[in-house]
């Protein structure tokens, strides 16, 4: 790895480390770049070089923590690939708080689009097979947003396998 790019990615995690700092004390909505910029110790150009958007910036780290999750869990079944959102969902509870606070939920859902795109296309489904079960992890994480992250993650594993498999046995479907 060269000096530039590793200063670079310096400069990332930094701006990374600032936003979700600030994320636990106020709502993204009340957060500006000139702010996040100043605690990463960077100029607003650094941040603009970086990173188009604060929204950027969550969908990385979200992103990120996905992947170490799949890292650290690989899954070996569709079943493992929903464990792992569930995983990643509760490994992310103050920023989902966060988001929601801000009616900005549609972040999380281009998390999990992503995600299911990735495991339901191995599955032959087609791009509306991946939307309805997009759609219906969104909602379940939207759910538990909703009541204020209580269940923990075998509860909120277990309901929704549950549910899932109730629809995978419902022949009209």
């Amino acid at each position: 790895m060269d000096y530039r790019k590793a200063a670079n990615e310096g400069v990332r995690s930094s701006i990374t480390d600032a936003l979700v700092d600030l994320l636990e004390e106020k709502p993204l909505d009340q957060i500006g770049v000139t702010e996040v910029a100043s605690k990463a110790g960077v100029s607003r150009v650094s941040f603009y070089r970086n990173f188009e958007s604060l929204d950027d910036i969550v969908v990385a780290h979200m992103a990120s923590v996905a992947e170490r999750v799949w890292e650290e869990f690989p899954p070996t079944s569709a079943q493992g690939e929903f464990r792992n959102l569930v995983r990643t969902f509760v490994a992310l509870r103050p920023i989902a708080q966060n988001l929601h606070a801000a009616n900005r939920d549609a972040l999380v859902y281009r998390l999990v689009m992503s995600a299911i795109t990735g495991s339901c296309s191995r599955g032959g489904r087609g791009p509306y097979g991946e939307a309805v079960v997009a759609g219906a992890v969104f909602g379940i994480y939207a759910q538990w947003v909703a009541d204020g992250c209580a269940a923990t993650e075998n509860e909120l594993y277990a309901e929704s396998a549950a549910a899932f498999s109730a629809l995978q046995a419902d022949p009209a479907l």
